[in-house]
């Protein structure tokens, strides 16, 4: 019998970017390109990154 795989949502808040993701992101915010939903999500990403641990 093969193990199970357990598929679980992201923790998508968690404020671990890479540096390449973080210049893309902030490319896009620079040029407009993203969406108001996605603003949500990099702000998010950036109170994570701030916050202590």
């Amino acid at each position: 019998m093969t193990p199970r795989i357990r598929n679980a949502p992201r923790n998508v808040a968690r404020g671990n970017w890479s540096q390449k993701n973080v210049q893309h992101a902030e490319r896009l915010i620079a040029q407009g390109r993203i969406k108001p939903t996605g603003l949500v999500q990099v702000e998010a990403v950036r109170g994570a990154a701030a916050a202590p641990r």
